[in-house]
């Protein structure tokens, strides 16, 4: 009986394969259905859309939202070029400013403004401190004379207080302060402290003498601090 049943065992575990591969190609061809009418019904919906653009709202709310997209790319190109050639217009100008008041004062050939190096004025090649010192008053006379540009936020007052005490010769001295008597249209200030005697073309801007000989000879005519005071309580 067992060697007559073997081949209808076979030939069952065969159909029960068939019925398996068959079941799966079911669900394959199901899914492929799903999609297929899927794919039909997006189609539909497109061919309505195209066939009828005006009357899709979202479509028309997207190409508006696109539209003032590319109105404010177009602005903010427009203002980043703007800015890069006032940037360039700019720096332009301080260096020309740069570059004349180094002209002007002896020794020195060329002026340069470089907001990215510490410190930002340079002139001339390389040199000894009291060149330097030089650079940092040249520099600040420059910002001075620049005050009156609406992005410069210097206040258009400047104090240097003996300036000369940084070992500065008399001709560099006297030559840096020509390029502020050079300006006389500019609303600015400019108060420089010094021991050396003014030459005749700098006496019109002479405010004040100051000496110690006696009490008149003082800023505030009198003494401060050094009033005599009793060696005891």
């Amino acid at each position: 009986m067992q060697q007559k049943l073997t081949p209808y065992e076979v030939s069952v575990a065969s159909m029960g394969q068939s019925l398996s591969n068959l079941h799966n190609r079911e669900v394959n061809v199901f899914d492929a259905k799903k999609r297929l009418e899927t794919a039909i019904l997006e189609y539909e919906n497109y061919e309505n859309i195209i066939a009828n653009t005006l009357g899709w709202q979202e479509l028309d709310a997207l190409k508006q939202q696109e539209s003032k997209l590319s109105n404010e790319i177009g602005q903010i190109s427009l203002a980043i070029v703007e800015q890069q050639a006032l940037y360039v217009d700019r720096k332009r100008t301080l260096n020309n400013l740069a570059d004349s008041i180094a002209k002007s004062i002896p020794g020195l050939s060329w002026g340069v403004f470089d907001c990215n190096i510490t410190p930002p004025f340079h002139m001339g090649p390389m040199h000894s401190t009291t060149y330097g010192v030089l650079e940092t008053l040249a520099g600040d006379l420059m910002g001075l004379l620049d005050s009156g540009h609406p992005e410069n936020f210097h206040p258009g007052f400047l104090l240097h207080d003996s300036p000369r005490e940084a070992e500065m010769s008399e001709a560099l001295f006297w030559a840096l302060l020509q390029v502020a008597i050079n300006n006389p249209l500019l609303s600015i200030q400019y108060v420089v402290t010094t021991s050396t005697e003014a030459p005749k073309k700098f006496e019109d801007y002479v405010r004040v003498r100051l000496h110690t000989r006696e009490d008149d000879g003082f800023l505030f005519k009198r003494r401060i601090g050094m009033e005599a005071k009793p060696l005891s309580l």
